[in-house]
């Protein structure tokens, strides 16, 4: 690997704002001259290693035992339950059997049958969005569409009362989109919290109630004909 490209993988930041319209570009030349690149920082100790062919990306994601999909205190459940290093967020951050435990209990919330029964909530909640930016004539994909449409369709997968969905919405895009911002995590946090305290007085069959606060167990929603 060229020095040139060696120092620029080390300040290369693929979710930097200037970087949008040259980073497919800047990855093309990391594929071919480095594919396993350390970027984000000069030290060891600094960034992260970024993959970037199919085959380095499969191999470490079928290889748990060396390449572990939780942190401690970094990723999803760092940011919405600080200091709490036993929490990982379900699926993404859990490996092996606890991973595929937790995928056979949400597949149904995601499957098919369960997206078709949601299809109406969300051509509703398209065009109310796309109808509210009609008058300017134009709009940002991201930022207009994107992250208002499908926050509040989590919302109504986590089973959140209509009338809490848009204060979801809200946070989850603050937490999201604002990496290091620690009250917009506590306030993230905070609401689901309430949530999760309303699911041990009244469960549902939502994914915010597959899981019992109470006993740790698995619940499938009633739909699903999958055996336990």
């Amino acid at each position: 690997m060229g020095r040139d490209l060696e120092q620029y993988a080390a300040h290369f930041d693929p979710w930097a704002v200037d970087a949008a319209e040259e980073v497919h570009d800047r990855l093309a030349e990391l594929r071919t001259g480095c594919p396993v690149a350390r970027v984000g920082g000069d030290r060891d100790d600094d960034g992260y290693w970024l993959l970037t062919t199919y085959d380095h990306i499969a191999e470490v994601g079928r290889d748990h035992r060396r390449f572990a999909s939780g942190v401690p205190d970094l990723g999803a459940a760092a940011e919405v339950a600080p200091g709490k290093a036993a929490v990982a967020a379900p699926v993404f951050e859990q490996d092996g059997a606890e991973h595929r435990r937790t995928r056979a209990v949400m597949a149904p919330y995601l499957s098919r049958q369960a997206a078709q029964r949601r299809e109406p909530r969300i051509r509703q909640l398209t065009r109310e969005v796309v109808e509210r930016l009609r008058p300017g004539g134009g709009a940002d994909w991201v930022a207009d569409l994107a992250w208002r449409v499908p926050p509040l369709l989590t919302a109504d997968l986590l089973g959140i009362a209509e009338h809490r969905q848009a204060r979801f919405a809200e946070l989850m895009r603050a937490a999201s989109t604002a990496p290091g911002d620690d009250a917009a995590a506590e306030r993230y946090a905070r609401f689901m919290a309430e949530e999760v305290r309303a699911r041990i007085e009244h469960p549902g069959a939502t994914t915010c109630s597959a899981r019992s606060p109470r006993t740790g167990t698995w619940r499938r929603p009633p739909w699903s004909s999958s055996p336990r």
